[in-house]
């Protein structure tokens, strides 16, 4: 009898469940996914459509169905209304028959990339709400492009000097919202036609990441061959890194390099007519370039000074003068006044081998002496045979007077 009991309980108990489980099936079954998002990917600070598929998968007809979007940051109603109502939905009303509802977001400019989950609720008339969050509503957001940028380029010294070392800096500038990772930087050296070579290093340096916002600097140590010709050189390199995505990005370009050398410039009197206050004569002003780096397009000018009056015409335009050539120019000058040395002020106008304008003035010494130390020195010829010959000249003018005086004395005795 027993046994019959908990055989007729269990029987009870199936049906109950079966009946059960009938109704649930029986009751409407919401869905909401994410049908699309356009654009796709959406860029910080714009405004994207996004589209909802609202489905029944349950046996029952539905009183109406109240739809609510919740957006959070970065997301904000751009227009319309959060809320809507949908109406009924008949049973089984899925795939194309389901209800699209869509509504346009406004991305915050400050968004951050990647996923960014959506929140949504549904209710079918006065029952409980039922939400959809823990990233089962996803937006893509992506900035334009992850930009690595190459915000200073600088050498030291400002530019290579032939068979010396130098630096060659870089500062790589992450201006994308979010880690740059993987970063290469690499010279391409290999052109023969570059006298440029890296030294205690490679020509390829490896940053592993740069967060937003931050830099960091690259460094290379490099020398200009001892023969390289002054000039401004264009060197390949090509950077390359990833973003969070793992997309790959790829900028080539080139960066130029300037080789060169400040002109080193010997300005000097190599010959002199002058000597002393009071005299009139030529100077010979030489420059020699002692230096590295040729010159071009020259001039000189002999400036003004109270101590001299220029005679001859005080500028003149020299040309190119190369490494280890001097060129030189006449000036008549009248020493008015000066003693021990003086200074001639000349300025040198002219072009470095990079067209860099430069304008140097050097105080060139002229030495003057008295007379006496003129004459001591052998620079300035003694007066004694002018003396002699005027003295002779006075003698005979002296003697004919004499015997004119006395040829008309006798005559008048």
């Amino acid at each position: 009898m027993k046994k019959w009991v908990v055989l007729l309980s269990l029987i009870l108990i199936s049906l109950a469940y079966s009946v059960q489980a009938a109704d649930y099936q029986a009751a409407p079954n919401i869905q909401v996914t994410l049908l699309s998002h356009e654009p796709d990917p959406v860029k910080p600070g714009e405004v994207v459509e996004v589209r909802f598929k609202v489905e029944n998968s349950g046996q029952q007809t539905t009183n109406d169905i109240i739809f609510e979007l919740q957006p959070k940051f970065p997301f904000s109603l751009y227009s319309g209304e959060l809320t809507r109502n949908l109406g009924q939905m008949k049973a089984k009303q899925t795939g194309a028959d389901a209800s699209i509802i869509s509504y346009k977001l406004k991305v915050d400019e400050t968004a951050v990339e990647g996923d960014n989950e959506i929140e949504a609720r549904v209710k079918i008339a006065q029952a409980v709400w039922k939400s959809y969050v823990n990233d089962e509503l996803l937006i893509k957001i992506q900035s334009p492009d992850a930009v690595l940028a190459m915000e200073g380029i600088y050498t030291k010294p400002s530019q290579l000097v032939p068979g010396q070392d130098g630096q060659l800096l870089i500062k790589l500038q992450n201006n994308a919202d979010n880690v740059l990772r993987n970063i290469k930087f690499k010279l391409d050296l290999s052109d023969d036609e570059l006298p440029i070579v890296p030294i205690d290093s490679s020509s390829e340096k490896n940053v592993y990441q740069i967060t937003a916002g931050d830099s960091e600097w690259v460094v290379f140590d490099l020398v200009a061959e001892p023969d390289a010709e002054s000039k401004i050189y264009k060197v390949p390199i090509e950077l390359t890194y990833y973003d969070l995505a793992g997309t790959k990005y790829t900028n080539d370009g080139y960066i130029g390099i300037r080789i060169g050398d400040e002109p080193e410039l010997l300005v000097y009197i190599s010959e002199t007519e002058v000597y002393s206050q009071g005299q009139k004569g030529a100077i010979t002003i030489t420059l020699a370039n002692r230096g590295l780096a040729n010159i071009k397009l020259l001039k000189m000018t002999l400036m003004e000074n109270d101590n001299y009056e220029i005679i001859s015409p005080n500028e003149i335009y020299l040309g190119d003068v190369d490494s280890d050539d001097i060129e030189s120019q006449d000036f008549e000058v009248y020493i008015i006044d000066g003693k021990g040395t003086i200074n001639l002020p000349v300025k040198l106008e002219y072009r470095d081998a990079n067209n860099k304008k430069i304008q140097e003035t050097y105080q060139v010494p002229l030495k003057l002496y008295s007379s006496w130390q003129a004459k001591k020195f052998g620079l300035k010829k003694s007066n004694t045979i002018t003396v002699i010959v005027i003295l002779i000249i006075l003698g005979i003018v002296g003697y004919f007077l004499y015997r004119k005086y006395w040829h008309k004395k006798k005559k008048k005795q």
